[in-house]
């Protein structure tokens, strides 16, 4: 039970890891105009004076979407598991 316990726990910090850091490096390429204003004052990269902390929060935020996403992504890693071992 602890090993199951243990799978859920690394594919939903996964999950969250890698959606987060695919959402940061989305932010920081690409600035939305709906933006709030502390982020939307770095749109030049090029000078390099965008504070990364504003986009390290949002895709903190939306990388929460990733944990239930790696629970999702475990549970059908154990149907598929089951399906071929019985």
């Amino acid at each position: 039970m602890r090993k199951l316990a243990r799978e859920a726990v690394i594919f939903a910090l996964l999950g969250w890891i890698i959606l987060t850091a695919s959402t940061f490096v989305y932010f920081r390429m690409t600035v939305p105009t709906n933006m709030n204003p502390p982020a939307q004052a770095c749109l030049d990269f090029n000078r390099g004076d965008c504070n990364n902390l504003e986009f390290l929060k949002l895709s903190l935020f939306f990388g929460l979407g990733g944990f239930p996403a790696g629970l999702g992504i475990w549970m059908f890693y154990r149907v598929v598991r089951f399906a071929i071992k019985g």
